[in-house]
């Protein structure tokens, strides 16, 4: 172990990491169950950011562009997505989230945080505030640590 505590922070993001893709509370929305934690990523990704590329959303997802596009094709074919044309550049093709999938997200996102919040509560009130701070802490450090060009070990190539 480092004296440093990075192989327990890590150990612990992984933990974590697992542990919410294992996290999923019923929602409400039979089919919405049948959605990979990579597709509510990705569809979380343009609901934040509007319309993105392909080559753009595999790079913020850490995936493989041929990856990217099966998750797409499968958002497609629910109409949670839908591709057009780059008036920028007509080789290129944005992807945004339609309706029915800012929907079914929102009402995923509602779900999950409703039972986040419940396991939560077994926290007392300021171990939960320190929770956000270093979170929020941590976010910031990976942020300008990417923004710096630091190496990403899962970061795709441009397309």
């Amino acid at each position: 172990m480092n004296d440093d505590g990075s192989a327990r922070i890590e150990l612990a993001w992984h933990r974590i990491a697992q542990a919410f893709v294992a996290f999923r509370p019923a929602s409400p929305s039979a089919e919405a169950d049948t959605l990979s934690m990579s597709q509510w990523r990705l569809l979380t990704l343009l609901q934040q950011f509007g319309a993105l590329r392909a080559g753009d959303l595999s790079q913020r997802l850490g995936m493989l562009v041929p990856a990217t596009s099966r998750l797409l094709r499968d958002l497609e074919l629910r109409k949670y997505v839908s591709r057009r044309r780059d008036p920028d550049d007509g080789r290129a093709t944005l992807v945004t989230i339609t309706a029915a999938g800012s929907r079914t997200l929102k009402s995923f996102q509602h779900t999950r945080r409703s039972a986040l919040r419940d396991l939560l509560e077994q926290l007392a009130p300021d171990e939960r505030s320190q929770l956000v701070h270093h979170f929020e802490q941590i976010a910031q450090l990976v942020q300008d640590a990417a923004d710096q060009g630091a190496p990403v070990a899962h970061r795709a190539p441009r397309s």
